[in-house]
């Protein structure tokens, strides 16, 4: 006890460094080893994405972000794509982008599918999810990706902001995940993936909202997936960090209304094509996490667990320097 007092009490001399250093170490060691192992890993995957020819899979948020660029990938690999989203439009004009880079007009079993859906609209699901089953018979793999976001602070955010991204976040991907997860239990085989964040690991100031919608949907995956492994389904759990997409324009502020800007570590973050291209090698890995962040975050993720306190002392600090910003709190120790 006195060695870890000793030594946490050194870390926070220097706290501002700490997470920088750390990095910047583990960078100079780790390059080699990691990059010949997912060479390695890569390399095995090549023959194994020929299984996702033909396999039905349900993306929601397909209109926009991870969620669109993951349906293309998948659609590009053979997959049959049901698009899910509120917005009807966009959906129709991803469906017209997918057919004019891959047309396939001689194998209409394969061609995309739009299904209109609001996971705000909790009671309208069950129809959906029965409707998504429908098209084909059936669906091997659910990605769960829609989702809202927020910018306030914990006891600023109105109330019905938080209902509102409960709804949204983890109520509605329950809800429609449970009726296709039966069906996936009934039928022995299934995959389901939750594209979480970072703020489902970690929570940082003024995302309470965002980050209590995430670590439910982190615990609600854990649980579900140890129920279900025992009948062939399995449960994947994506954290990304930073990823350059529409996420901090089309979040909440405090007060329900839209953010509308770019968060300079959103715009910095990571491209949306690599995100979705490792979560479909993590989809045919078959894996049960993955964290998409860089290698600060995830000492992040470390030092939240090993020096709580630590930990719990740096968001503090960074809570008391950004409420000077108001309107403009962006974070840099978790994603989205």
């Amino acid at each position: 006890m006195k060695i870890y007092s000793a030594v946490q009490q050194r870390l926070i001399m220097n706290p501002g460094n700490l997470m920088r250093q750390s990095a910047s170490i583990a960078k100079q060691i780790i390059p080699m080893p990691k990059l010949i192992l997912d060479g390695f890993l890569d390399w095995q995957i090549i023959g194994r994405c020929d299984d996702l020819v033909g396999k039905v899979v349900l993306v929601t948020g397909a209109s926009s972000g991870i969620g669109r660029e993951l349906a293309t990938h998948l659609y590009m690999k053979g997959a049959r794509v049901i698009l899910a989203a509120r917005s009807t439009d966009k959906l129709r004009e991803l469906e017209d982008y997918l057919y004019s880079i891959r047309p396939n007009p001689e194998n209409n079993h394969n061609q995309p599918q739009v299904l209109t859906l609001d996971l705000e609209d909790v009671e309208d699901l069950k129809s959906k999810a029965e409707e998504a089953l429908s098209i084909y018979g059936g669906i091997d793999i659910l990605i769960n990706c829609g989702g809202i976001s927020v910018r306030g602070g914990a006891i600023e955010t109105d109330l019905d902001v938080y209902r509102r991204l409960m709804e949204i976040n983890f109520f509605g991907t329950v809800k429609l995940t449970a009726v296709i997860a039966q069906d996936m239990k009934n039928r022995g085989s299934g995959q389901i993936v939750m594209i979480s964040s970072m703020q489902g690991r970690l929570a940082i100031p003024d995302r309470a909202a965002y980050a209590a919608s995430k670590h439910a949907l982190q615990a609600y995956s854990d649980s579900l997936r140890a129920e279900l492994s025992q009948f062939g389904v399995h449960v994947l759990v994506v954290s990304p960090g930073y990823v350059k997409t529409n996420l901090s324009m089309n979040a909440l502020t405090a007060s329900g209304q839209t953010y509308s800007r770019m968060d300079d570590s959103t715009a910095k973050g990571y491209e949306v094509d690599y995100v979705a291209e490792q979560i479909v090698k993590s989809i045919v890995r078959k894996k049960k996490e993955v964290v998409l962040s860089t290698l600060l975050h995830r000492l992040a993720i470390l030092i939240r667990t090993f020096f709580p306190s630590l930990y719990f002392y740096l968001m503090a600090r960074r809570a008391n320097k950004d409420t000077t910003k108001t309107g403009q709190k962006d974070s840099k120790v978790a994603g989205n």
